[in-house]
Order: C-alpha cells, then sequence, then structure tokens
C-alpha cells in the first residue's frame, strides 16, 4: 500500500509577510529536505501550466466540473513528484490577486481541483490573515508600488468595503479540506514574536518539531526592510503615484527602494487612507466577525489584544 502524501498549501494571503517566508524556505531548501518536505516555490508554481488553468476555475472562466485536460494533470503530477512525502507550494496569487472585488470568491472550486487531480492525497492549508484596514492599505500600496496609476477610492470601489470576511473564506477552505487540515495565523503576531521567531513559528505550523525547527538557518538579511518599520510614509505615497507609472518596471523596485530608504513611516508621516469616521465603521463592522475567526480557527490569541 503507498503511504499518504500530503500538500501544504501556504497561500499567504498577500501583505502578510509572504516574502520573507519563501526567501526563508528557499535559504532552507535542503533542510526541508531533510525534514522529508519538497518545496515548490513560487516562480515554478506561478509559470507553470498548471497555474494557469487554475486561475481560469477561481475566476469563473472554467467550471471545477469539466475535464481537466491531461497536459495539465501531468504538469502538476510533475511539480509534486519525488521521494518525499510532503510538499509545499508557496504563493500569495495562488488563490487571490490584490484587486479587491473578488476575495477568494471561488477558493473551493481551487481546492477542490487539487483533489481531483491529487486522489489519495491529504491537503493542508496555511493561511494568514490580517486586520482587514491595514490589508487594503497595504494591498493599495503595492499597487503603486507596481506602477498602477489608480485612486484610493476607487480601488475601494468607493466607502467601506464590506466583503473582506477572513471568516468566511476559512470555512470555505473548512468545507473542502476540513478544519483539522486548516491552520490559520495572524499576521501581527510578527510584532511580539519578531522575524525570527514568525518564520520559526511557521515552521513549526508545517508540523516540524522545536529541534527539526531550530535547525534552520535563520540569516537576518533575510529580514532586511521586514523588522525594521520601512512602510511608505504619505510622502512617498504621493511620490509613488506621480512616478512609478513613467519608470520602467526593471527600475520599479530601485526606486521602490529609494523610496523605503529614505521616504519610510519612520521618519515621514503614514499616508492617511481612510478617514476617521470609515475607519471606525469598518472596524464596527468587522469585529463580530473577526471574533468568531478567532474563537473558530486561531483560538490561541486575543483578537482585541492584536486590533481585530
Amino acid at each position: 500500500m503507498t503511504a499518504e502524501r500530503t500538500l501544504i498549501l501556504h497561500i499567504g494571503t498577500q501583505k502578510t509577510a509572504s516574502t520573507l517566508i519563501r526567501r526563508f524556505l528557499k535559504a532552507n531548501v535542503d533542510r526541508l529536505a531533510e525534514s522529508d518536505i519538497r518545496l515548490v516555490d513560487r516562480a515554478t508554481l506561478t509559470e507553470s501550466p498548471f497555474f494557469g488553468y487554475l486561475e481560469k476555475v477561481t475566476s469563473g472562466a472554467v467550471p471545477v466540473t469539466d475535464p481537466v485536460p491531461e497536459e495539465i494533470a501531468a504538469n502538476l503530477a510533475q511539480m509534486v513528484d519525488g521521494p518525499h512525502s510532503q510538499v509545499l507550494m508557496t504563493s500569495e496569487i495562488l488563490f487571490h490577486r490584490l484587486p479587491l472585488d473578488d476575495f477568494y470568491d471561488r477558493i473551493a472550486d481551487g481546492l477542490r481541483l487539487f483533489q481531483t487531480l491529487l486522489p489519495g492525497w491529504r491537503i493542508r492549508v496555511i493561511f494568514y490573515v490580517r486586520v482587514q484596514k491595514s490589508f487594503v492599505e497595504s494591498c493599495y500600496t503595492q499597487l503603486l508600488q507596481m506602477g498602477k496609476r489608480v485612486k484610493f477610492s476607487v480601488y475601494t470601489g468607493g466607502g467601506v468595503p464590506t466583503h473582506l470576511s477572513w471568516t468566511r473564506v476559512c470555512d470555505d477552505i473548512a468545507g473542502v479540506i476540513g478544519a483539522e487540515n486548516l491552520t490559520v495565523r495572524p499576521f501581527e503576531a510578527i510584532r511580539d514574536l519578531g522575524t525570527e521567531g514568525f518564520l520559526h513559528d511557521f515552521l513549526l505550523r508545517l508540523g516540524l518539531s522545536p529541534d527539526q525547527a531550530g535547525a534552520f538557518d535563520f540569516d537576518e538579511t533575510l529580514a532586511e526592510g521586514k523588522a525594521a518599520n520601512r512602510g511608505f510614509s504619505e510622502v512617498a505615497v504621493k511620490m509613488a503615484r506621480f512616478t512609478m507609472p513613467m519608470v520602467d518596471p526593471k527600475d520599479r523596485k530601485k526606486l521602490r527602494k529609494f523610496l523605503q530608504e529614505n521616504f519610510s513611516t519612520e521618519h515621514y508621516p503614514r499616508p492617511v487612507y481612510f478617514s476617521e469616521e470609515q475607519a471606525t465603521e469598518m472596524a464596527t463592522f468587522y469585529r463580530a466577525d473577526n471574533a468568531r475567526l478567532f474563537a473558530t480557527y486561531i483560538p490561541d490569541q486575543d483578537p482585541d489584544r492584536l486590533g481585530y
């Protein structure tokens, strides 16, 4: 009898230190292998034919009930092939991108696609969440950094977005793979854990023992810009909104680094996206839903202390 294999999907979400986690994992790919985990990194996954098909399913362009082309099934099988009992895929854009109009609406279909193509596999999900207000603001800032020229009011659809329920997303995930296979963590825990502690906690959520996790190498340069306050200030946001669309894509990273180093929130005021009234309205609207999120999926954390 073939031993059960496990697929672990670290799906972000965006702006929850996903890049930091990926860089850490890639630097320790041999340690993962020693722990019987094969890493499929973001580039390998998102540049694959399978990912292109998955996007069609999660956008509703292709029903998940449609027969999957043989070449797509073969591509996924190739990515997970190997002697390891566990395969870890990591990408914050696996089921969702930065626009807010589609908020993991078809994540259940995406997970069912994995189940269809990997019968007999156990599927686990590690999912990080973030306070809705900060999540929206950070996603918008990243769009500006990518060269998108869009007003914040247009990005949010005007007013306060009311469809960003993490609980609904987690319920959809648990409804497919089972709550026992879903691990939810709050991004804000990084404030207490620090960068190294945050990464160590991720390894424990993978299922590694403390001794196994302790053997991983932590390079402080991996956390550059994470431990320190390197967010865009109001000045940086205004400059990015004007200059990023005019800069060659290859040079945007240089401009982003320049703005972070010289116009961060460490020395300049933070940008104000939501008014005080809107911020209060948003916190009030999501309070009960976030309380259920923590009670159901993150019972070891205090939502009030973390700002939920």
